[in-house]
């Protein structure tokens, strides 16, 4: 792209989604400039159709060379055989349109060189995060330590987007040529729900009742609704389930991760919580789980007090 080549067909997939939105915002830039009313489409595959997406691939631009057409989840592209309709367009694309397609995972059909497509993955690996994240506190104009960069993904988890947030705020906190510390990313970094559930799960898997009660707290304390604290717990005990099964199954690290909907890095720490379950506690939390859900909807007990007893039975 920054040599002047342009493909006439891309296809953005992963979970990072601001390296997909980096990608079409560098896209509009370079086809486009300013003038992005005319010669710029953006469809959603679950709203639009797919033979009203071509028709618009098709157009020709009125103001640009090119024509920029985007389609966001493109795997929910309404029609009738959308997949067939798209590999159609890609073996004869239009020669004034880039037409750029996101998916959440890899899409099913092929994309083959000679039709002037490409196949990105914005997906990030564990082991290249913590460079990235440098890469972004130096585009930000600052500095950052490795161990700092490891400490903030602890806190805020692996998408770039919440990480860019959090470097702005660092950012502008400190002097000019400085660096960002641990101990600055332990001082002005707010941990995020996700990661205060992750600690409550981390507390019960161990039977550790003081962790918990400390977790619990720390959602208590941000004045989270309790029904929604039980749902997300539900939720990552559901996951946690699912990934035990598919690992004894033999299923592989990327099958598991695009079912699961999660990123190589918290898959990670998913196979190493679910270890520590058998299917009998699972079912046995379950149980726990729908039970406290039934006592918070309908009992005249505080609901804090609902909450901690749960959390006090999950981890016996």
């Amino acid at each position: 792209m920054q040599n002047g080549e342009i493909e006439r067909v891309y296809a953005l997939c992963g979970n990072q989604y601001e390296l997909i939105a980096d990608a079409i915002a560098q896209l509009k830039t370079s086809l486009l400039g300013n003038e992005t009313d005319f010669d710029f489409s953006l469809f959603r595959g679950d709203e639009a159709a797919i033979g009203t997406i071509i028709e618009a691939a098709e157009t020709y631009p009125m103001l640009s060379a090119m024509r920029l057409c985007v389609v966001k989840d493109a795997h929910k592209i309404k029609g009738a055989d959308p997949a067939g309709s798209i590999q159609s367009y890609i073996d004869s694309p239009c020669p004034t349109t880039c037409l750029v397609l996101t998916f959440d995972e890899r899409p099913k059909f092929d994309l083959k060189p000679s039709s002037r497509a490409l196949l990105v993955d914005c997906s990030v690996q564990a082991r290249e995060l913590s460079a990235l994240v440098a890469d972004e506190a130096q585009r930000l104009g600052v500095k950052i330590t490795g161990a700092a960069a490891e400490l903030l993904i602890s806190f805020v988890g692996d998408n770039l987007g919440a990480i860019r947030n959090e470097l702005n705020k660092l950012g502008l906190y400190i002097e000019g040529g400085e660096t960002i510390t641990p101990r600055l990313v332990a001082r002005l970094t707010e941990k995020t729900e996700f990661v205060d559930v992750f600690e409550l799960v981390n507390a019960i898997s161990d039977k550790d009742k003081k962790r918990a009660m400390s977790a619990l707290m720390e959602l208590e304390a941000k004045r989270e609704e309790p029904l929604l604290v039980l749902n997300t717990l539900s939720w990552r005990i559901r996951l946690l389930w699912r990934a035990k099964e598919m690992v004894e199954r033999g299923d592989s690290e990327a099958e598991i991760a695009r079912a699961l909907k999660t990123s190589t890095r918290a898959l990670y720490y998913i196979r190493k919580q679910a270890k520590n379950f058998s299917y009998e506690d699972f079912k046995g939390m379950m149980k726990e789980l729908s039970e406290g859900d039934r006592s918070l909807k309908m009992s005249y007990a505080p609901r804090e007090h609902t909450l901690t007893k749960l959390i006090l039975n999950l981890c016996g």
